[in-house]
């Protein structure tokens, strides 16, 4: 049996941070502003989440065993990045 660990949404990550409704986001803009700076950053996995510090997070990231299709798709996309 295998088990799959999936990132949290954004709407999620937002509800874990009080964030509730459209008031909540427009009220704390700049802290939406820096939950959404994170996630783009480093993603939405719950390890990642959980930790705060982010020499952590970018081992747990380099790390992590991505699906072969995802290896594909960077392999694929990688020569694209104007790199010669």
């Amino acid at each position: 049996m295998v088990d799959y660990v999936y990132p949290f949404s954004f709407r999620e990550i937002l509800r874990n941070n009080n964030i509730h409704s459209y008031l909540d986001l427009v009220s704390n803009k700049s802290k939406v502003m820096g939950i959404l700076d994170e996630y783009l950053f480093y993603g939405s996995f719950p390890e990642i989440l959980k930790t705060e510090d982010n020499e952590l997070k970018r081992e747990i990231l380099i790390n992590y065993k991505l699906p072969s299709s995802l290896l594909f798709l960077s392999s694929r996309i990688s020569p694209q990045t104007g790199q010669d």
